[in-house]
């Protein structure tokens, strides 16, 4: 599909470079082939895959410190977003550049089948680092955290790259839920600050659309949550929530 200027205007802002380009060309390829059969994005939006869709989760690539190997967990990722274009950037990043390539291990959760098998269509063609967990948000947690034995823990550790703390260092999701909802389903692979872990911690992102100050409204009533917000580039009013510590009001 032809790119507009619009779009060329937001991968030069972004830094993309060829080859990231490229790879993304052929997910959108594969989206709009597995889209004939499956919804996996709103059929309104098929013509503007790259600006509604690919640069708005492109934006978070930027945000997210890959100074060392990190882990990331993707909540609901549907057709993708914003897993599948972190980890196809993450992978062709220049490798001269601070960070290199490869930094990020990407967990999948979905619970349609059918996505899933998208997801992993995807992650088999492009040669992603991407794992994909065909199961409910909650279920994950009982599977990882659930007094799991010493060698389990050891094998989740470095099958989804988890950090010392034993949870992922970054959660996202995009389209999933509101906020209270997204909170509670964070909080068990979520690693908070205290005086014995400034380190391996957690940070979320969740890309959010107008109703955010409603749903920060109704979310604090039930959590504190230490956040930023920043202004989408792709979204007149959409915003992104970056929450680096949040805890249930007792």
């Amino acid at each position: 599909m032809t790119i507009s200027k619009q779009v060329k205007m937001h991968i030069k802002q972004l830094g993309l470079n060829e080859a990231q380009v490229a790879a993304l060309n052929e997910y959108e390829q594969l989206l709009l082939k597995w889209q004939k059969s499956i919804n996996l994005i709103a059929s309104s939006t098929v013509t503007e895959i790259w600006m509604r869709h690919i640069i708005d989760s492109a934006q978070l690539f930027k945000m997210l410190d890959r100074s060392s190997r990190k882990s990331l967990l993707d909540l609901g990722s549907g057709g993708g977003f914003p897993a599948l274009v972190i980890a196809i950037l993450d992978k062709h990043a220049d490798a001269d550049s601070e960070y290199g390539t490869d930094k990020l291990k990407v967990t999948c959760i979905e619970s349609v089948q059918k996505k899933s098998a998208f997801l992993k269509d995807v992650s088999r063609r492009l040669g992603l680092n991407i794992k994909v967990e065909n199961t409910r948000i909650e279920q994950l947690a009982v599977q990882l955290y659930d007094e799991p034995s010493k060698g389990d823990e050891d094998a989740s550790r470095e099958t989804y790259g988890l950090n010392a703390s034993g949870k992922f260092d970054f959660i996202t999701a995009r389209a999933v839920a509101n906020l209270d909802k997204l909170l509670g389903y964070c909080e068990p692979y979520f690693a908070r600050k205290t005086e014995n872990n400034m380190v391996n911690v957690s940070t979320v992102f969740f890309l959010k659309g107008q109703d955010i100050d409603k749903e920060l409204t109704e979310a604090t009533k039930c959590w504190h949550i230490d956040y930023e917000l920043t202004v989408s580039q792709t979204h007149q009013f959409g915003k992104i929530i970056k929450i680096s510590d949040f805890g249930q009001i007792e």
